[in-house]
């Protein structure tokens, strides 16, 4: 229901707060509105997106990049999908269920 999710930082002390917990035991975690608002949930997922040791996209973020300077709509959308076929299963599902 916020626009710009991922535009807006959470607060600092939740986001710690949240991204300890998640590395702690991650399937305990209970995320309630009470605690903690979209923002904070959207940067520990930023966060940990970040540190991650290797990039989501792999070898191919680049390539992801250079699709989005693309001008034609049509071959863009064509580029993804052959960029999206070529990423490794676990990859491919983490951003499937990110967009």
């Amino acid at each position: 229901m916020s626009e710009g999710i991922y535009r807006k930082p959470g607060s600092s002390s939740n986001v710690q707060k949240l991204t300890a917990a998640l590395r702690k035991d991650a399937f305990s975690v209970q995320i309630t509105r009470s605690e903690y608002n979209e923002h904070d949930v959207s940067s520990a997922l930023k966060r940990f997106i970040r540190e991650l040791p290797e990039p989501l996209m792999g070898k191919l973020a680049v390539s992801f990049l250079s699709v989005s300077e693309m001008k034609s709509y049509p071959e863009k959308i064509q580029a993804y999908r052959e960029l999206l076929q070529r990423l490794p299963t676990v990859e491919f599902q983490t951003t499937k269920k990110l967009l």
